[in-house]
């Protein structure tokens, strides 16, 4: 499995492995995020799946360990779920910090994904893990 670098942040690194056709996401360790930030982080994500048309999304967030802003996860929500949507993905795998505040942050977004859909448009799941050997082994097999 070979990852291709296509972005790389203070906050986050973006990969494709094309065998796989899975967008991994690696978001980093870091003291303080400002809300810019996220949301600029967060649209290259949407800019990536959109562009290489991944069946899967692998997120690993274990480094993140802050709080994020109720109207940023609603804002994240939707711009997900379009993206996911447009680009026609499957899956979003999940790999949360035990962090309290964070894993409370993350299941939020979640929860607005799932109230955003819209019945009759495409569908994904996406599903929360505790290790990148769950998230990987819940990913469908490639549909080459």
């Amino acid at each position: 499995m070979k990852r291709q670098l296509l972005y790389e942040s203070l906050v986050v690194k973006y990969y494709y492995e094309d065998d796989n056709r899975l967008l991994y996401c690696h978001w980093l360790a870091f003291e303080d995020i400002n809300d810019e930030e996220l949301r600029t982080a967060v649209e290259k994500l949407c800019e990536l799946i959109l562009s290489y048309r991944p069946q899967s999304v692998l997120d690993n967030s274990l480094a993140v360990d802050y709080a994020i802003l109720p109207e940023t996860q609603e804002w994240i929500a939707q711009k997900l779920d379009d993206a996911m949507h447009k680009g026609l993905a499957t899956h979003y795998a999940l790999v949360m910090s035990n962090d309290f505040f964070a894993e409370l942050s993350n299941a939020q977004i979640l929860e607005e994904v799932h109230q955003a859909r819209n019945p009759g448009e495409h569908s994904w799941v996406q599903a929360s893990f505790q290790t990148e050997d769950e998230a990987h082994a819940w990913l469908p097999p490639t549909n080459a």
